[in-house]
């Protein structure tokens, strides 16, 4: 996504790990990236799960997860942790792949080194993205063409409706996603098309930084290749939009 003005308003560089852990995991990787991530916060997780069995509703399971968010000191920059997971967020302004994987293999390089990861066993890469809505009139399909993603009644729907295109492949345990739909901006008093795109690859690997960066790079590629998800949706007006003269 090498455009002037990146459509892009978070990246998400993802994946789950093993490694034998306790409650010191979160101190542990902190000392090790506190010199360009100075700042945490715990982040505690909720999830409910509702059930139903043959007399009617199941009591409702309630788990708690604990997670740590670390924030860098350009404050454009997030790692969340979890006991099995590391997850990097991006905020604008996107500053390219290039720089997103140096940051990857910075906070990945340090995760292998304090806690002893064994293993990754599922890796993902998220772009969200908004689109400007410029008028009341204005459907996706003036900024987006159909791929194997985006049917062509999706982009004359007007008003457009939330939607998710998923592919799974690997017998299952892959899977490419598009999702799109359309919110108010308050703080701009506008509104924005969302268009989210995600690729995830279930997989099983030593925790070695090559493999770890060869694996993120072609998820990315995926997205926004020459023939990725990505390049193969955007219309010239949209990309004229990402390249102001």
């Amino acid at each position: 996504m090498k455009h002037k003005k990146p459509t892009v308003q978070e990246a998400i560089v993802f994946a789950k790990f093993q490694a034998k852990v306790d409650d010191s995991i979160y101190s542990s990787y902190f000392r090790a990236i506190q010199e360009e991530y100075p700042s945490f916060i715990p982040v505690p997780q909720q999830t409910m799960v509702f059930g139903f069995g043959p007399e009617g509703p199941l009591p409702t399971q309630q788990t708690i997860q604990n997670l740590t968010r670390y924030t860098h000191t350009s404050g454009k920059l997030m790692l969340t942790l979890a006991a099995d997971s590391l997850a990097l967020h991006v905020l604008p302004p996107y500053p390219g792949w290039e720089k997103v994987i140096e940051h990857t293999t910075f906070a990945w390089e340090r995760l292998v080194t304090a806690v002893s990861v064994s293993s990754i066993n599922l890796m993902s890469v998220r772009y969200i993205n908004t689109i400007p809505v410029e008028n009341s009139d204005q459907i996706l399909g003036d900024w987006l063409k159909p791929n194997d993603f985006m049917p062509v009644a999706v982009l004359e729907s007007s008003p457009l409706s939330p939607c998710k295109i998923q592919k799974f492949f690997n017998k299952g345990q892959d899977s490419s996603s598009v999702t799109v739909s359309i919110v108010n901006d308050v703080v701009q008093n506008n509104n924005n098309f969302i268009l989210d795109i995600e690729r995830t690859k279930s997989l099983l690997i030593p925790a070695d930084m090559v493999l770890i960066n060869e694996n993120f790079n072609t998820l990315h590629d995926s997205i926004s290749g020459e023939n990725g998800i990505f390049d193969t949706l955007i219309t010239d007006k949209l990309k004229e939009w990402m390249n102001p003269s």
